[in-house]
Parts: structure tokens; sequence; C-alpha cells
């Protein structure tokens, strides 16, 4: 789990602690839990992956465009 990621149950207790119901408390920390992102916090490995596989494609699409127009260069000098 990441460091920004928001702990629910921690935050029942506090409010527990605080005197408040344990079934308000349960409901305040899911309610904050699911307008916060529910889960869909990203980790930074996961985005590392994701930045990596773009980048190779990328790398890919450029060396594919650039064998492109070597192809179309030397074709441009043979009919020269």
């Amino acid at each position: 789990m990441s460091d920004t990621a928001f702990d629910t149950l921690a935050a029942a207790r506090k409010l527990k602690a605080a005197r408040v119901e344990p079934e308000q408390a349960e409901a305040i920390a899911d309610a904050i839990g699911a307008a916060v992102g529910g889960g869909s916090l990203v980790t930074k490995d996961h985005l590392d992956k994701r930045l990596a596989a773009l980048e190779t494609r990328l790398v890919n699409r450029l060396y594919a465009a650039i064998g492109i127009a070597v192809g179309v260069t030397i074709a441009a000098f043979k009919l020269l």
C-alpha cells in the first residue's frame, strides 16, 4: 500500500477515541475512504512500469518512422 493511501481503520479508531459512536465512526471513515479514491491510487512501481511500456512503444514507433524515411530517401535517390 502506498504512503498516500487513506487508512479507514485508523481513521475509525481515531474517531472512536474522540468519542464518536462506533457505527458513525466507521461510516465516516468509509465515506472519506471512498471519496479519496477507494483503492484507485497508483503506486510508484505501477506508474514506473506503465511509463516504461509507453517509452518502449514510442521508441518503436520512432524507429519505424526513421526506417520509412530512410527507405523513401533511398528510393528518391534511385529515381534521380
